[in-house]
């Protein structure tokens, strides 16, 4: 009897905090959100940065083609304090709900909540014309100017693609976070950012994707 009674404590608790969880992200301010999406974008980076300092420099995946396709964060997952910080409290497509997660319980890794992109210029996936690409964060000419991460609504940040594909502008003044390779934290508009290609509506910046040493 006494087990039951202590069950039922626990779910009582375990409901209002969740409720009262739901409640702080819901009167979060817009500037609150973006600084905690900021604060995670660098957590990711720091994840990304010890996956490359046990592979010699190199970048994780960005995905691998298998029978079930793989992304980078089960690359560098391991390297995480908390999977909450693979989410953006503005995203409420799926961050949010990493925001809504049971306090009592352990967090667990759940690639529908993940909120970000990894510069698709980093990675060798396994494609043809990205066997001569470096992807080892050693080549990089000037890291604080390449982006790494970034608000995303896919996992990878396709410099050519819709900014509202898969950059994803959840924040103030139509605007998204991006994380540079030093690991500060940027925020940018559609005209601010940067594509490798001219394409009207954007500005033209290659150095932001792809800078390496021959």
């Amino acid at each position: 009897m006494r087990d039951c009674r202590e069950l039922i404590l626990i779910l009582v608790v375990a409901g209002g905090l969740f409720t009262a969880g739901a409640s702080i992200l819901k009167h979060m301010s817009a500037k609150d959100k973006q600084v905690m999406c900021a604060s995670h974008l660098k957590e990711v980076a720091q994840m990304g940065f010890a996956y490359q300092n046990d592979h010699d420099g190199y970048f994780q995946p960005m995905i691998v083609r298998k029978r079930t396709w793989e992304y980078w964060p089960k690359y560098i997952k391991q390297y995480a304090k908390d999977f909450i910080h693979f989410s953006c409290p503005a995203d409420e497509l799926r961050g949010a709900g990493a925001f809504e997660v049971d306090e009592l319980l352990p967090r667990f890794y759940n690639a529908g909540f993940i909120s970000y992109g990894m510069n698709y210029y980093l990675s060798d996936s396994g494609e043809k014309h990205m066997k001569n690409w470096p992807c080892n964060i050693k080549k990089m000419v000037n890291p604080s100017y390449i982006v790494y991460f970034g608000d995303s609504r896919t996992r990878q940040l396709r410099p050519t693609s819709c900014w509202n594909m898969d950059h994803y502008p959840v924040h103030e003044n139509n605007s998204a976070n991006y994380v540079m390779l030093d690991g500060h934290v940027e925020n940018h508009s559609q005209k601010t950012l940067g594509l490798v290609a001219p394409i009207k509506g954007w500005k033209h910046d290659r150095a932001r994707w792809l800078n390496w040493a021959k």
